[in-house]
């Protein structure tokens, strides 16, 4: 008996892991590029060594948030309890529950045309400009040639 649950506990801890390594790397990725991509739209370069301090502090804060909610015996305990709970109940004035649906999808829907319309240049000016250097200007290619 003792065993079996032993087994069990093993087994559900491999799962845990497998499904939290995924995770940890969608966090990882979340922290690696965003800050980078809103760096860019504000027009600035965001520095590798800077890029790297964010991943590792908000790996860290992620990891700790984690460990704390497990600590206390925090979390869902089931899929229904989740926010990814697919249920939307009975269709009428009283669930709620539609409603955080349809603002949700509305509000995703806005932002991903906010972040649309701010990653395209304004009308009559090009998002990245180019140089255009007279005949043995800029680069010095055109004096090499014609000496």
């Amino acid at each position: 008996m003792i065993r079996r649950y032993n087994r069990a506990q093993v087994f559900h801890a491999g799962i845990a892991l497998a499904g939290g390594l995924p995770c940890l790397l969608f966090a990882y990725l979340f922290f690696r590029y965003l800050p980078v991509f809103v760096a860019w739209q504000l027009g600035h370069t965001l520095e590798p060594g800077i890029a790297r301090i964010v991943v590792i502090i908000g790996l860290a804060t992620v990891a700790f948030s984690g460990y704390r909610t497990w600590r206390t015996g925090g979390g869902f305990r089931g899929y229904h309890e989740s926010a990814l709970y697919h249920h939307v109940g009975t269709i009428d004035r009283s669930n709620i529950r539609l409603l955080y649906i349809i603002v949700g999808i509305a509000l995703m829907l806005g932002s991903y045309l906010w972040i649309r319309a701010l990653s395209q240049p304004a009308a009559g000016t090009s998002a990245h400009p180019q140089r255009h250097d007279g005949p043995g200007q800029g680069t010095g290619l055109a004096k090499s040639r014609s000496a």
